[in-house]
């Protein structure tokens, strides 16, 4: 959402990883949860995105409670507006992805634009690459999943997204 849901201000790159290393820290003990890699050379960032296990969620929005570091200002959904260290009293929006699988679903999250784009291509072939997996469109109500295997994924599309980042120069 880019921080717009709370008109959170624009982290620059040091105050993102700044946060990002507060607010793991924060999670840390509370729920099993990954970031997504930050492989792009963005500038500044609006929020920060969490994968937190589906099973989990609810559990740790009911007990996750303020600490010296992180003051929970605000709940919508699944995001959260939270004040990160009491001197400079930095809010920031964090947003958590819900999922069953959360290595998948940081692969899924971790490219950027480019899962997207591989799921036009997967169209093409009557599949739909979502956030849980690869699936066979059967019709127009049902899909088939096929996997979550990230590195089948890669073979099937013939695509190596490391090796394409570390091409073009964002890993």
């Amino acid at each position: 959402m880019g921080g717009k849901l709370f008109n959170a201000k624009r982290m620059t790159k040091d105050e993102y990883n700044y946060v990002t290393s507060v607010v793991a820290t924060w999670l840390y003990g509370h729920c099993e949860f990954v970031l997504p890699d930050n492989l792009s050379d963005k500038k500044d960032f609006g929020d920060l995105d969490v994968i937190i296990n589906s099973a989990e969620f609810e559990k740790f929005c009911s007990s996750v409670k303020d600490d010296s570091y992180v003051k929970i200002i605000e709940r919508k959904g699944h995001s959260f507006y939270l004040e990160v260290d009491e001197i400079d009293k930095f809010r920031v929006q964090v947003d958590f992805i819900v999922s069953n699988n959360l290595q998948y679903a940081k692969w899924y999250y971790s490219y950027g634009d480019f899962n997207n784009l591989l799921g036009k291509i997967a169209n093409q072939y009557d599949c739909k690459l979502k956030d849980d997996g690869l699936y066979y469109r059967y019709n127009a109500t049902n899909d088939i999943f096929l996997t979550d295997e990230t590195d089948l994924i890669e073979h099937v599309f013939d695509i190596d997204l490391e090796f394409n980042m570390t091409k073009i120069g964002l890993f």
